[in-house]
């Protein structure tokens, strides 16, 4: 995973208009996903889900496309694929 995630996200127009709420599990996830295995990744993807979940929250379809792209920017086109699937088929 790419060491300075947070530096190209957290400027994103995508991310800065999330409300405060969003943007902090999001950099939560980030921090956590830094230098991380993929397995690793993709459990706390699925654990910023949760939280949000147990908060009351859902994201919308284009900020879980965002999560997935910071996730999965630095792979290449074969492994975003994989993981892409890995994610629909957890989160469907």
């Amino acid at each position: 995973m790419k060491k300075n995630i947070a530096k190209d996200w957290f400027n994103n127009p995508s991310f800065r208009s999330l409300a405060p709420m969003k943007q902090q599990l999001i950099i939560e996830f980030v921090n956590e996903v830094q230098g991380a295995s993929m397995e690793t990744a993709i459990q706390a993807f699925m654990n910023t889900n949760q939280k949000m979940h147990d908060l009351g929250l859902s994201f919308t379809r284009q900020e879980s496309n965002l999560m997935t792209q910071i996730l999965t920017e630095d792979l290449p086109p074969n492994e975003k694929n994989r993981i892409n699937m890995i994610l629909q088929m957890m989160t469907h």
